[in-house]
């Protein structure tokens, strides 16, 4: 929680997929839009899913999202 890693967002080589839940009371959605806008090659889906944990809530939704982002 201490590091900061923002001045080394610009040199990430690799595509990255930022998967988002909004409607969450632990996950504020500006920092998904932060590491999208400052990452050379990165995509930002966005879901109404209250829950935080990816492995809580609609697991279906990010796991299908996950699969089509690596094939």
């Amino acid at each position: 929680v201490a590091v900061d890693m923002r001045d080394v967002l610009p040199a990430v080589a690799a595509p990255v997929l930022v998967l988002g839940r909004l409607d969450c009371a632990s996950y504020d959605p500006g920092h998904g839009r932060y590491l999208v806008e400052h990452l050379p090659d990165a995509r930002l889906l966005e879901h109404r899913d209250p829950d935080g944990p990816w492995f809580l809530g609609d697991v279906a939704w990010v796991l299908d999202r996950f699969s089509a982002f690596t094939r």
